[in-house]
Order: structure tokens, then C-alpha cells, then sequence
């Protein structure tokens, strides 16, 4: 994921050279890349809203109440994204489910 962004900001930037048949400023390399992390935060605004929607998909599936708690989740997503996130159950007696 970020191998490719890093990509897509390399050729965003060589875009631009080649249009204006020059290097980039200072001031225009720093707009290609805020532009990139304006979108990034705000995809990433997105994600505790569609993992609660997986969440509540598998709900259904399984027929049993699962809960995703959004603090928690956003937490693991900052810190440990590579690691499976624990869904409890409603009542947390049985096991966690991993999502």
C-alpha cells in the first residue's frame, strides 16, 4: 500500500515536470504531496465506517450479534494494522472473531 502510493506520488510528480518541461519548485513538490495526504486522511476517515459494515454483514451471516467497538478499532488500525482486530460477540462470553 505504501509502496504504491509512493509510486503514484513519483509519477504524479514526473506528470508535472514533463508538462511544464521543467523541475518542480519547492512550493510545487509540497502541493503534490499534500494533496496526497489530504486524501489519504481522508480515506482513512472511511475505514471504522466500512469495517463496521463488514461487521455487521458477518452479523447476519452468522446469526449471532457482533459488535465492533470504533475506539478500539481505530486504535488497532493506527498501531497494528497488520494484525487481525478481535470482534466479540454481543454478551463477550464466546471466543473473539478476528476481522
Amino acid at each position: 500500500m505504501v509502496a504504491r502510493a509512493r509510486k503514484e506520488l513519483k509519477e504524479r510528480r514526473y506528470e508535472q515536470e514533463k508538462r511544464l518541461n521543467r523541475t518542480l519548485t519547492k512550493e510545487e513538490q509540497e502541493a503534490v504531496y499534500s494533496f496526497s495526504k489530504e486524501r489519504t486522511c481522508s480515506a482513512r476517515r472511511h475505514v471504522p465506517k466500512i469495517a463496521g459494515q463488514v461487521v455487521q454483514q458477518i452479523s447476519q451471516r452468522l446469526g449471532q450479534p457482533l459488535m465492533l467497538n470504533a475506539t478500539n478499532f481505530e486504535r488497532h488500525y493506527e498501531t497494528r494494522l497488520a494484525l487481525p482486530f478481535p470482534v466479540p460477540d454481543e454478551s463477550g462470553l464466546s471466543e473473539h472473531r478476528a476481522l
